[in-house]
């Protein structure tokens, strides 16, 4: 797992400030460092449609999402990257060109991986087997 707390001064500060116990910080920091590559694959999805000029077989196309806000790209964006890797990909934005498909197989494995990593932290930190 990244270690944010020393990375990051500001955490630093708010786990002082709150003085929250380790287990808890790590939790903390497992969450944050989900939602950070969840929007960062959200960004990528993106701009696999965007590279490709928005073409018709790109989710974006084909979901009638091109003249929208970015706001609500971004949102659908989100939404994808979330329903992919926690696995209940419930297929209503698909990936349509080979750069999505390789993009979602990539995002699928990883998040299978990544979750199972901070599943099993999370059980060791809440059953107090965590040597810390």
């Amino acid at each position: 797992m990244i270690k944010i707390g020393k990375n990051f001064k500001i955490l630093a500060k708010i786990k002082r400030y709150i003085k929250l116990n380790a287990a808890i910080m790590r939790m903390v920091q497992g969450i944050l460092t989900a939602l950070l590559f969840t929007h960062i694959f959200a960004c990528i999805w993106y701009l696999s449609a965007k590279f490709n000029e928005f073409e018709e077989e790109t989710w974006i196309n084909r979901k009638g999402l091109v003249n929208s806000n970015p706001s609500t790209q971004y949102l659908w964006s989100l939404y994808w990257a979330t329903q992919t890797v926690t696995t209940l990909g419930y297929g209503d934005v698909a990936a349509g060109t080979d750069s999505e498909i390789l993009i979602s197989l990539f995002w699928m494995l990883f998040g299978v991986a990544f979750y199972s990593f901070i599943i099993g932290n999370f059980t060791s930190i809440i059953t107090g087997n965590d040597q810390i």
